[in-house]
């Protein structure tokens, strides 16, 4: 059961403290729930699990369908001591057992039904309330652990950082399968005490006229403003008072649309390993594709190589899957992030990924550089960039192309990138596709790219 410092504790006092405020908002702003009836279905659903069983230590595999009803479950879950695995509701059946099985999780929550998986019990009663999937973007998939202490510790630099209070209230639209959206977004805002307009799937209509009907925060990744500024909705967030921008690069003219159309957008940067670490400032002139400095209690090294190093009490225990370890740390506790960065007084800019760098005939290719410049040529919607194995060039910069008309003229877009780009970074080949492949957060996953 609840230990004195725990997420839904922490919850729960706001809800004691003011129990008609509200909690959630329906899609046009009628009042869902308020907190002192969520936190009552809470203790009800809390009852309803402890009379099946589930107790510290299980493991539990939640889909985690955007609604209040869903919300009560992972709450009630966390009351009853177990670990939420949070899954896509769209996973197969196949699928969510085989990740049940490899997590050695107890029970199933699928089409708001439990399974009971097998009889016999594994304890793993280590405090964790969370194993949250990677998106397997970089590399295999890990089942990352986080606690009541990490949640509640990320949860907290980030209000404090972004002036969060209880009077906001976010359009959240994010999957809640990662940080992000889960542990940022949704327990951000229910440890705040804010209100949550919640949407079951990403619409541009809703979304802007969220913005115009009360809510005051929005936080996205760059395909969700590409979205609004293709369906030409960007003004409507020009209303909110902070919108948010992370898990992807923010490619420059998209975000000199958002700019044109005043609104006030905040770049930041984290890991499902860590939450956030790096924000822009809420107050300060931001720079575009700088995503700032460290949250208060967070700091930050940059090794030999030029990676990121952080250390935050924000961080995970570690990893269940692919394998059981903790979280790898040196010996001064920092962890090694994989993103190579560059650093200007406080602020920082994300080069790229480590994995994704491009070494074509002994040079450094970072596909972001090649990406910002082409996305700027007339008739790209977008671009993404990747190294592919070159007999010449050890590896050869690729670039897959999204266009805006069926006639595109990839000599023309060779000129250009001839004019801007430096020689090593001027891709070799152009391939033109219909879409990339993306992981749930719209990360593009340039190891499927075909062609």
């Amino acid at each position: 059961m609840e230990a004195s410092v725990t997420v839904v504790a922490t919850i729960r006092q706001w809800a004691t403290a003011t129990p008609k405020s509200t909690a959630f908002v329906g899609p046009t702003g009628a009042e869902l729930v308020s907190y002192g009836n969520l936190i009552a279905a809470v203790d009800n659903k809390t009852q309803e699990f402890a009379l099946v069983g589930i107790t510290s230590g299980d493991r539990v595999l939640l889909e985690m369908v955007p609604n209040v009803d869903h919300v009560v479950i992972l709450l009630a879950l966390w009351s009853c001591g177990a670990t939420v695995v949070p899954v896509r509701a769209g996973e197969t059946q196949d699928a969510q057992a085989s990740l049940a099985e490899a997590l050695e999780a107890r029970f199933c929550l699928r089409n708001s039904k439990l399974e009971t998986r097998g009889s016999g019990r594994i304890h793993h009663d280590r405090g964790d309330v969370l194993l949250v999937m990677t998106s397997g973007s970089t590399g295999a998939p890990k089942a990352v652990r986080h606690t009541h202490a990490s949640v509640l510790a990320g949860c907290a630099m980030v209000a404090e950082a972004w002036d969060w209070r209880s009077d906001d209230e976010l359009i959240l639209a994010l999957p809640l399968t990662h940080v992000h959206g889960l542990i940022i977004g949704l327990i951000g805002s229910l440890l705040t005490g804010a209100r949550i307009r919640m949407f079951q799937s990403f619409d541009p209509p809703q979304i802007a006229q969220a913005a115009l009907t009360g809510a005051t925060m929005f936080f996205g990744v760059p395909t969700m403003y590409h979205r609004l500024v293709e369906e030409g909705r960007e003004g409507a967030l020009s209303h909110l008072r902070l919108c948010v921008s992370g898990s992807a690069p923010l490619d420059p003219t998209l975000a000199a649309k958002l700019a044109a159309a005043e609104v006030s957008l905040l770049e930041r940067y984290g890991m499902t390993e860590t939450l956030l670490t790096l924000t822009q400032s809420l107050h300060e002139q931001r720079r575009i594709g700088w995503v700032g400095e460290p949250f208060a209690g967070v700091e930050i090294n940059i090794d030999e190589d030029g990676q990121l190093l952080v250390k935050t009490p924000a961080a995970s225990p570690g990893f269940v899957l692919p394998s059981e370890m903790e979280l790898p740390v040196d010996q001064h506790g920092f962890f090694a992030t994989g993103d190579l960065v560059e650093r200007e007084g406080k602020s920082v800019r994300i080069a790229g990924r480590r994995s994704d760098l491009i070494i074509t005939g002994g040079v450094n290719v970072f596909p972001a550089e090649v990406e910002q410049v082409l996305v700027q040529f007339h008739g790209i919607s977008e671009v993404a960039v990747a190294g592919r194995p070159s007999a010449k060039w050890g590896e050869e910069v690729v670039a897959f192309i999204v266009a805006t008309k069926p006639d595109l003229d990839l000599n023309d877009v060779e000129d250009f990138a001839r004019q801007n780009l430096r020689p090593a970074a001027r891709p070799k080949r152009y391939v033109i596709v219909d879409e990339f492949p993306r992981t749930e957060l719209g990360k593009v996953r340039r190891r499927d790219l075909k062609g």
